[in-house]
This record gives C-alpha cells, structure tokens and sequence, in this order.
C-alpha cells in the first residue's frame, strides 16, 4: 500500500509551506508530490525546496472536478510502475471540494493500491473568519478533514487562537488542531495524531447540536432501534449524491439486522464506508453525527427513517 497525504486549505493558507516542512521529515522514503494549480502555470511547484523523488503538476482545472480523470490516471500509473514511491502528496488548488478528492482515494478501485493517511487542512489564522463568511469551500475544507494546521499565528494577537479553535471545532468536531506560526508544527505530534484517528464522537456532540454563525453546523442522531443495512446504504449514498453542497460529512456507528452486526459509519465525499465492529456490545445506541450546511433534525429523521427497522 501506498500512503496519500492531502493538503488542502484555502488560497494563501500556507499549503506550500506547510509541504516543504512536512517533507522533511521523510527525507529517507521515496516520495512522489501531485500538485495541483487552477491556472496554466503551476508556481506552487517551483516553490517546492526539500528533496523529493518526483513531482507531477496538474494544472489549468481542478482535482474535484476537471482534472478527477487525470488524478486516476496519475494513480494508475503509480501503481505500475516497478519503482513505485512510499508516499505520495497531494497539495490541493485552494478553492478544491476536498471531499469530492477523498471520495476518489477512497473509492474501491483506488483504495485496494492506496491508503490515505491523513487529510490536512491548513487554515489560515489572520483571514478565517472573513473566509468563512465569503466562500462556501473553506469550510468543507475543513469539515471533511482530520487534521487542522491553523496557521500564522505570528500575524494576530496571542490570545486569537482560543476564538479560532472554538470556531473551528464547531464546524468539525472530530478534527485535531494544532498550531503553527510560519507553516512548521511539531512533527512528532503530527505523527501520533495521524497514527491514533480513530471513528470515536466526542462526548460533546451527544449532548448539544453544534450551530455556527457561518450556516455550519452538526446534527447527532441516535436511535435505539437497528437498521436495515442495504437500506442504510442505498439512502445515505442517494443523499450524499443528491446534496453534495449541503452534506459535508458523516461518522457514527449503527446496529444492524438482520445480522445483528454493529457497524462503523463515514463518509469520504460521496463515498459511505461501512465497516463491522469484531466483538460489539450491541446495548450501545446507533449514534450518527451529520456535519453540514444548514441541516436540520427533521430532515436528518426523515433521511434515516425509511432504513430503520421499526419503520416497515
């Protein structure tokens, strides 16, 4: 298997900086960087410094969407070839559906070759609550990855990051933040979070739905009731086709029947990813948290309701 990393973030995060400081600490694998840039002319990749095995620029379109094809293609020539590399790295342009290019590494074809470590969004300290209010890709950016690098924290007052986390955990409860003043973090933190994600919902989510001033906001679902798991799967991959703009993200865990299986749940894009728990207490609750924008209880019911048992 062959490690993906994706950096994404808004224009002027620091997503080349961040790269250049996250490749050093894999001066010793062989590593193979896919940049991506929305122009004719790719100059993020004249800014790459560190040493790298190869580089391959997309350019003039959009990873999410123009250029899908030629991601594939790209990773289906990875894969023959007999000197293949230990990573890969991806820098997303800075207006990318981040979730459209996860759903591509974690479609079934993709992933039998590749495994993708970690989603990095770089987020920019000085300018995220202007771009939040202005661009509808920022938080999706965020909300459909692990890890949150906000950065320049050098450029804002000492005490802005504690507003900067609030907002930012309020969009993607799941996520990790870390800080960083000129596109550098802690590596060795960076490594055992990537090391330790893992499908838990925070204890917080189950107590209040999480609402923001920039129309995201988490909706949690449970239900004592067990699903019909073809059921659940034809609806929530309907959903997530049809609403792509609206459903950003999904985690939880579901019971199932009529295998009395218990199921971890994720979205990746508008990929649903099921995966059997070994050894599961099934006294516990179905529980599902849908990340999103402008979602409300009663459509998330209604969404659910036709997959529940007691339903039909």
């Amino acid at each position: 298997m062959i490690d993906i990393y994706l950096i994404t973030g808004f224009l002027g995060a620091g997503k080349t900086t961040f790269l250049n400081h996250f490749l050093k600490h894999y001066s010793s694998s062989k590593n193979l960087v896919i940049e991506n840039e929305f122009g004719k002319v790719n100059i993020d990749a004249q800014l790459i410094t560190e040493k790298i095995d190869g580089i391959i620029e997309l350019t003039n379109g959009c990873l999410c969407c123009s250029l899908d094809n030629e991601l594939i293609e790209v990773l289906a020539t990875v894969i023959k070839n007999e000197n293949k590399p230990d990573n890969i790295f991806i820098e997303t342009t800075g207006i990318a559906d981040t979730g459209n290019i996860i759903g591509i590494i974690k479609s079934p074809e993709i992933k039998k070759y590749f495994n993708l470590k970690s989603s990095i969004c770089i987020v920019d300290a000085e300018n995220i609550e202007s771009r939040l209010s202005e661009t509808f890709e920022t938080a999706k950016q965020i909300a459909v990855s692990d890890i949150l690098v906000v950065n320049k924290l050098n450029e804002v007052g000492k005490h802005y990051f504690a507003t900067v986390e609030k907002l930012l955990t309020e969009i993607n409860p799941f996520a990790k933040i870390i800080k960083s003043y000129d596109g550098s973090v802690d590596f060795k933190e960076l490594e055992e979070i990537i090391s330790s994600n893992n499908d838990s919902i925070p204890p917080t989510i189950a107590n209040t739905p999480l609402k923001t001033p920039h129309k995201i906001n988490t909706v949690y679902f449970e239900t004592t009731d067990s699903f019909d798991l073809d059921k659940l799967t034809y609806t929530l991959h309907i959903n997530f086709l049809l609403y792509p703009h609206q459903l950003f993200r999904l985690k939880g865990f579901v019971n199932t029947m009529p295998n009395n299986f218990r199921y971890t749940v994720q979205s990746t894009g508008n990929q649903i990813q099921f995966t059997k728990i070994v050894n599961a207490n099934h006294e516990i609750k179905s529980q599902l948290v849908f990340i999103g924008l402008q979602l409300k209880t009663e459509t998330i019911k209604r969404i659910l309701s036709p997959a529940i048992k007691h339903g039909y």
